[in-house]
């Protein structure tokens, strides 16, 4: 790394030389998010910093690359407007010494900022942190500004089949929905919620509770009590 990019200091980079923090949890792209974006950039393109309304950040690999901490959309926006026009091949990029702990913290801070994550990734976010670097659930609260239950209660949601975290990444299914799955998952196994799963994918008319509650009254190991009496 060269001397000049030791302090935190703005860098036109050619786009081509940019990629993504590899710490980056899998999402989904969001197409409109990306159009907004380039809509944004064409219309304040004298700004300054051909643009961009904040300038990501990232730092300087020995290979000569640049890893961009945050601002995948932004990133994309910037590829894509570079094919149409040179104006674009070149993204304003903070460039600092970051560590690896430092640039998953900026990716996690700005994730968690926008309005379309999902649950899945949350807890994708939640447990990187606490399994790759050693936090605790109470240290991943303080960092992301959450409490240490909704921390706990999102890295559960791991624990679902990779069909129910489909769910939840698409909206097929929300929080409230994934909570009764993992009660049915504690109290029957996985594979009462590929059961159940089915159900809910088959009768969109009933509510998830709905259907978890006829898996149950379905399973011999099940049993339910009278509460009236």
């Amino acid at each position: 790394m060269n001397s000049a990019t030791k302090a935190n200091v703005i860098v036109n980079v050619p786009v081509n030389t940019i990629i993504f923090n590899h710490y980056q949890v899998d999402g989904t792209i969001n197409r409109e998010t990306v159009e907004e974006i380039k809509s944004s950039l064409i219309q304040n393109k004298d700004n300054g910093s051909k643009g961009l309304l904040q300038i990501t950040r990232g730092r300087e690999l020995a290979d000569g690359r640049y890893e961009q901490a945050f601002g995948r959309h932004r990133l994309i926006a910037f590829q894509e407007l570079a094919e149409q026009n040179e104006f674009w091949n070149e993204m304003p990029l903070l460039v600092s010494e970051l560590s690896d702990l430092e640039m998953f913290e900026l990716m996690g801070i700005e994730n968690f900022s926008r309005r379309d994550i999902s649950p899945v990734e949350e807890a994708s976010i939640f447990n990187v942190y606490m399994t790759d670097f050693g936090k605790t659930s109470v240290e991943a609260a303080v960092k992301f500004g959450k409490s240490e239950e909704y921390v706990r209660q999102a890295v559960r949601l791991l624990n679902l089949p990779e069909a129910a975290q489909a769910m939840l990444e698409d909206g097929r299914l929300n929080k409230s929905g994934a909570r009764d799955l993992l009660v049915l998952e504690k109290l029957g196994g996985s594979d009462l919620v590929h059961v159940a799963l089915n159900e809910i994918v088959e009768n969109p008319e009933f509510t998830v509770s709905e259907s978890v509650e006829g898996v149950l009254r379905q399973s011999d190991n099940a049993k339910f009590l009278d509460t009236s009496a």
